[in-house]
């Protein structure tokens, strides 16, 4: 019975951390592109980061994976770290 019980809480302590999005990982946005400050970071429902800076020329977007898939290529890095703290959702 203890064990059946260990069990059941183990997989709804799993269960609520995917709901959340505990385990997903996301791309930590530059904190200046072009001599511009980031200015909002947010986390598409396909795991894409969307890094926002001062104007809306500049922005930036990276895979889970923190692989840049778009944005102006000269300015924002190829590759950046990721994390699984702070990935709101957009």
């Amino acid at each position: 019975m203890q064990f059946f019980l260990m069990l059941l809480a183990s997989i709804t302590s799993l269960s609520i951390h995917t709901l959340v999005g505990v385990h997903a990982n996301c791309a930590v946005c530059p904190p200046e592109i072009a001599g511009e400050w980031n200015s909002k970071t947010c986390v598409s429902k396909s795991g894409h980061t969307f890094c926002y800076y001062l104007s809306d020329e500049v922005y930036c977007a990276y895979t889970s994976s923190g692989q840049r898939t778009q944005g102006v290529a000269y300015k924002c890095p190829r590759a950046v770290e990721q994390t699984q703290i702070g990935c709101n959702p957009c």
